[in-house]
């Protein structure tokens, strides 16, 4: 378990498995992620099974974001993992529409910042993020990620394109 002042982030458990199905089908699912069909229950259960096994195997790390009362609020993520390069991607949903803009998220994205730079002892983050979806760059910004670049046409949703912007976050102790 991760501790900051308004959030902890911990491993994904099988009782989640109906908020994490709720989120990951929710309107919000398909808006940059690789989705393209409705999560089932038992690719999501094999997600949360995968989830309990070793950065170094799978690439990847999704944690829970909980409030101080426990209540799962989102999930933030280190995926695309290379230990070789030190570089890993960022994701993050705050689940419930209701509880974003209180700062959870940036919260998070400190947490598993500290984490990734100081444990996982990574060089660099990264995250792409829809240049429409102002408040997730205010988010990113917030917690110390800059826009490198901007890829054009890059997410296709609803059969329109959407471009991403490139957000970057070096690890500050070895600059």
């Amino acid at each position: 378990m991760i501790q900051g002042q308004k959030v902890r982030l911990r491993a994904l458990e099988m009782q989640d498995l109906d908020v994490f199905m709720r989120w990951e089908n929710g309107q919000d699912a398909y808006s940059g992620d690789t989705w393209i069909q409705p999560l089932s229950s038992f690719t999501a259960q094999s997600f949360i099974e995968q989830a309990t096994r070793p950065i170094e195997e799978t690439g990847q790390l999704r944690l829970m974001i909980c409030s101080h009362l426990n209540q799962p609020i989102g999930f933030v993520d280190l995926f695309d993992m290379n230990l070789l390069h030190r570089r890993a991607a960022v994701g993050l949903l705050i689940g419930e529409p209701h509880l974003r803009n209180q700062g959870y998220g940036n919260e998070s994205l400190g947490l598993i910042s500290d984490y990734a730079f100081n444990l996982l002892n990574l060089h660099i983050l990264y995250a792409d993020i829809r240049t429409d979806n102002e408040a997730s760059l205010r988010t990113f910004a917030k917690a110390g990620f800059r826009v490198e670049g901007v890829f054009p046409e890059w997410i296709r949703h609803q059969g329109k394109w959407w471009s991403a912007a490139r957000c970057f976050k070096i690890n500050p102790t070895e600059k």
